[in-house]
């Protein structure tokens, strides 16, 4: 499903240059449930926005379903990433007004699908928000607020979820409940990328990947 094939990313800061990965070398399948895991600086949050087409690598290529999306242009991995990936960050990214059907619909709002209502609302009971959808979220927990950001990354129906850091803000057992969420994802059959420097998150995966300075160690 995902390849990298010797990819690299430098930034020029106009001072220096700063190797964010050098040479990485990685193979994922689908349905995966991967835990990419180091410390701050490590080049993990940079891998998950090459791996998410938020990015390009400088050097190698980026094999994605037989593809070489690396070369492709803008437009191209844009509706790609649209199409392939669900996003779950951990600050929520919702829009403070808005009811968590209507947070939910708006990916489908920009593909204007005349479903989305219907979709959002199948999204949200399939993580147990089937009772607070018209929920605003200032009226929801941190949890909630999670659950309805993976409702939204879901409704699209993404081959691959990609969770940065999608615990950091929660407490132990609520961060269990939204792992559990991932496995069953997973089970699935989506290949689920969690990106994290927390041990005990990381042990939840099928699979752990361990960065330090830009390589996989």
């Amino acid at each position: 499903m995902i390849e990298l094939q010797k990819v690299s990313k430098i930034f020029d800061t106009g001072f220096n240059q700063v190797h964010a990965l050098s040479e990485v070398n990685l193979k994922l399948s689908q349905g995966e449930f991967v835990a990419i895991k180091g410390p701050s600086g490590s080049g993990k949050s940079t891998m998950m926005n090459i791996i998410g087409l938020l990015d390009r690598p400088t050097q190698g290529k980026y094999i994605l379903a037989n593809n070489d999306v690396s070369t492709m242009n803008d437009k191209t991995r844009s509706k790609i990433r649209g199409k392939v990936f669900g996003f779950v960050f951990q600050s929520y990214n919702l829009i403070p007004r808005l009811s968590a059907v209507r947070q939910v619909e708006m990916p489908l709002i920009y593909r204007k699908d005349k479903d989305r209502r219907k979709k959002s609302i199948v999204a949200l009971s399939k993580i147990g928000l089937g009772e607070r959808i018209f929920h605003s979220p200032v009226e929801l927990s941190g949890g909630e607020q999670q659950r309805v950001s993976i409702a939204r990354a879901l409704v699209g129906e993404p081959k691959i979820i990609l969770a940065d850091e999608p615990t950091g803000a929660l407490d132990t057992k609520t961060g269990e409940e939204i792992i559990g969420i991932f496995k069953n994802l997973s089970e699935e059959g989506i290949t689920v990328i969690i990106i994290t420097h927390d041990n005990s998150v990381a042990r939840n995966a099928t699979r752990i990947i361990e960065m330090k300075d830009g390589m996989v160690i």
